[in-house]
């Protein structure tokens, strides 16, 4: 099975997560880049707060989705 499959398997299989579905939309059509080695070149100890993970995330621009293209599909 594709990503994609998977991911609308997972979805049908689990609607008390719609919410979450839509919050997180995993067929979005781009992505932040976040650059982890930056992260681990800053600090190579604890690369995140563990408290606040999202503070220290370094993005750089944005990517396409690869799986976009299947959102409709199921």
């Amino acid at each position: 099975a594709s990503v994609a499959q998977c991911v609308h398997d997972y979805q049908q299989a689990h609607p008390q997560l719609a919410s979450k579905f839509a919050r997180y939309d995993l067929f979005a059509p781009t992505f932040a880049l976040s650059c982890l080695n930056r992260l681990q070149l800053a600090n190579n100890q604890q690369m995140i707060n563990l408290s606040d993970p999202a503070e220290n995330l370094k993005f750089a621009g944005e990517l396409t989705n690869p799986i976009a293209v299947y959102a409709h599909q199921e």
